[in-house]
């Protein structure tokens, strides 16, 4: 269990902002912060692309914004001026793995913008204790001047296993891995399971990589096509140990 708030007393004199992903890690921090274990953040910011799942956006609903509410802690969302889907189908493109352009435009910038008017700012990023080498390029590589990074579950030895314990302590169920229904980084099964449990969706984004086709042929937004990768006979082998829980974007 975390002790006292020590990453707190190192960190006093800046406006501090939480950047939410909705996902175990951040999940877990709101929590740590009810328990009176971190410092209360003066905002917590959710930067919502317009297609994450469905289970993100309940469970926010559900437990994180009335807690918060409780707390009086602020709470905002930022977005992009277009939901990411839309955008990319009006420029019939697709994400695309190691690009990383959708992140920037629909995660990391809009938070950005939204942190520029509260001056300089710490921001609290939920990068687990197995995460340290990103932490360390964010840090050395930060997008804006005013912003600076900080890791408070590095800086108490959490990994994302501890932060579902957390969730756990707090007497929460924990959260579904946060991410784009269209994110490249999935792994097959949650494609499957978006086709299975939303199909509507499921269409939308085939439609999607559909146009992106239509445009530039082979151009993916996974290693086969949408429709393919959702198959019940597909087998697939080789490395998809990256992933949203490998904190490829922000969670």
């Amino acid at each position: 269990m975390p002790n006292e708030c020590k990453i707190g007393r190192r960190w006093k004199g800046l406006m501090k902002a939480l950047s939410f992903g909705g996902g175990v890690q951040t999940t877990a921090l709101i929590t740590l912060i009810a328990r009176k274990e971190l410092l209360t953040p003066d905002v917590i910011a959710f930067s919502d692309t317009g297609c994450e799942w469905p289970e993100t956006y309940d469970f926010l609903e559900r437990y994180t914004k009335p807690l918060l509410r409780k707390l009086a802690i602020p709470f905002v969302t930022v977005r992009h001026a277009k939901p990411l889907m839309e955008y990319y189908r009006q420029y019939r493109a697709i994400p695309q793995a190691f690009q990383r352009s959708c992140t920037d435009n629909f995660k990391v910038r809009p938070l950005a913008k939204e942190f520029k008017k509260l001056g300089i700012i710490e921001e609290w990023i939920g990068f687990s204790e197995e995460e340290q080498g990103r932490a360390k390029r964010k840090t050395e590589r930060p997008i804006r001047k005013n912003i600076i990074a900080k890791f408070p579950l590095i800086d108490l030895g959490l990994n994302r296993a501890d932060c579902a314990s957390e969730i756990e302590r707090f007497g929460w169920p924990v959260p579904p891995k946060s991410a784009c229904i269209c994110c490249p980084f999935q792994h097959p099964s949650r494609i499957a399971e978006l086709s299975r449990a939303h199909p509507d969706l499921f269409e939308q984004v085939a439609q999607m990589e559909d146009k992106a086709i239509e445009r530039k042929p082979g151009y993916y937004i996974s290693r086969l096509p949408w429709r393919q990768m959702a198959q019940p006979q597909m087998q697939f082998e080789g490395d998809w140990s990256y992933g949203c829980a490998e904190g490829y974007c922000l969670r």
